[in-house]
């Protein structure tokens, strides 16, 4: 609930998100915050295993109501909103979830469970393990739910940073528009090495993602998002699938 009530807070600023909205004190309005948050909550709930029912899905009304062209800039209010948990794995996870609720948050985007990743989720999930482990555990096997299975029947489960790496996965997102590159020299005072130690004496401010130019088109939309969810610790494989990217 957490997690919900800052994302949409953060959507609501419209800065880079815009979704209908009403006032609080219009008493005709359908579309409140509270009610969004609501909404939002049962789906993100029952999306990464949890037992919520969620009450409607398949109507644009029922939505948050994003706009499909602005679905890389609400992954980065998501990766944000994210930041309340110490854990880079968890935080990677609930984003990474997001990316098969993306039917149910986008208006005019109908579900799509035809694809290899989804149908090998369905299988994992469908032998008891929750959204979390199955993700986890097809990152790890190279997205075969077969080894999968076997992984989590043997009771593996994730590291905290570092589960969700996957051999051959480190080439990816190169061609993006500004030549972001996972495995490229960082600042080790930057959040994107993960280091908490203080700035140097003279040492300029360290941002946690690039300034937004202003109406960037679809394609840099992408890239900026690419780039913020990398330096959040995400892997080149789940930044793809999210975005609807070519991994390389």
């Amino acid at each position: 609930a957490q997690f919900v009530d800052r994302l949409v807070e953060k959507v609501l600023v419209g800065d880079r998100v815009h979704v209908e909205h009403d006032s609080l004190d219009d008493p005709s309005g359908k579309r409140h915050p509270p009610g969004l948050k609501y909404m939002l909550t049962e789906l993100v709930c029952n999306g990464a295993g949890g037992p919520e029912v969620v009450t409607s899905k398949g109507f644009d009304e029922a939505k948050l109501g994003v706009q499909a062209q602005e679905w890389p800039q609400f992954l980065e209010l998501a990766s944000e909103a994210a930041e309340l948990w110490p854990i880079p794995h968890l935080r990677n996870s609930l984003v990474a979830a997001l990316g098969a609720m993306k039917a149910e948050i986008c208006v005019g985007v109908f579900e799509e469970e035809t694809s290899p990743r989804a149908k090998a989720r369905r299988l994992v999930q469908d032998a008891g393990f929750d959204h979390y482990l199955s993700s986890a555990a097809l990152e790890k096997s190279a997205g075969d739910p077969a080894k999968a299975l076997e992984l989590l029947a043997r009771g593996w489960t994730p590291e905290d940073q570092d589960a969700m790496s996957m051999p051959g996965s480190v080439a990816s997102l190169s061609s993006l528009k500004g030549g972001w590159d996972p495995n490229a020299p960082r600042c080790p005072f930057s959040k994107a090495s993960g280091s908490s130690t203080a700035l140097p004496l003279g040492h300029p401010p360290v941002t946690g993602q690039p300034a937004a130019a202003p109406n960037p088109p679809v394609e840099d939309n992408r890239a900026v998002a690419a780039r913020a969810l990398a330096d959040r610790g995400m892997t080149p494989a789940q930044i793809a699938a999210l975005l609807g990217m070519d991994e390389v």
